[in-house]
C-alpha cells in the first residue's frame, strides 16, 4: 500500500512537472503577447496622432497658397481629378466668339472630368520605346478623336 502510494506520489509529480515547464512557457508567452500588443496600441495611437498632424499641416499649407496666390507665385495648388479649365476655355473661345464660350467651356470641362474619373475608360495604349513599356494617349480613342476634331489640338 504504501509502494502503491509512492508510485502514486511519484507519478503526480512526475506529470506535474511535465506540464508545469509548458504552462510556464504558456504564461511567459501570454505576458509577451499582452506586452506587444499595449505596444502595438501605443505604436498606432502615435501613427493616429502624426497622420493628423500631417492632415492638419496639409490643410493648412492649401489655405495659405489659396490666400496668398498673386501674380508672381510660383507655386500653385493642384486638386487631384480636376482638369485646367484654360485649354477648354481658350478652345471653345476660339469656336465660339460670341457670349456663350463661358457657359460652354465650363460644361465641357465638367464633362470631361466626368470622363476621366470613369474607371472603364482607357485612352492610353502600351507601346515599346527602347526595350521599355510605356504607355502613351491612344490618338485613336473615339471621345478624344471627337473632342479633336470639334474643338483642335
Amino acid at each position: 500500500m504504501k509502494y502503491d502510494q509512492m508510485m502514486m506520489k511519484d507519478i503526480e509529480e512526475n506529470f506535474y512537472q511535465g506540464v508545469k515547464e509548458p504552462v510556464e512557457e504558456l504564461k511567459e508567452k501570454e505576458s509577451e503577447m499582452q506586452s506587444l500588443e499595449e505596444l502595438n496600441n501605443v505604436l498606432l495611437r502615435k501613427e493616429r496622432e502624426a497622420i493628423d498632424e500631417l492632415q492638419a499641416a496639409r490643410k493648412a499649407a492649401v489655405e495659405y497658397f489659396e490666400k496668398k496666390s498673386n501674380n508672381r507665385s510660383s507655386i500653385g495648388v493642384k486638386r487631384m481629378g480636376v482638369l485646367d479649365e484654360q485649354p477648354f476655355t481658350r478652345a471653345v473661345k476660339a469656336k465660339l466668339p460670341n457670349e456663350e464660350w463661358d457657359l460652354r467651356a465650363s460644361e465641357l470641362c465638367s464633362l470631361w472630368e466626368e470622363r476621366t474619373r470613369n474607371p472603364s475608360w482607357h485612352p492610353f495604349k502600351t507601346v515599346t520605346i527602347a526595350s521599355m513599356d510605356r504607355e502613351v494617349i491612344d490618338e485613336n480613342d473615339d471621345k478624344l478623336r471627337e473632342l479633336r476634331d470639334e474643338y483642335g489640338d
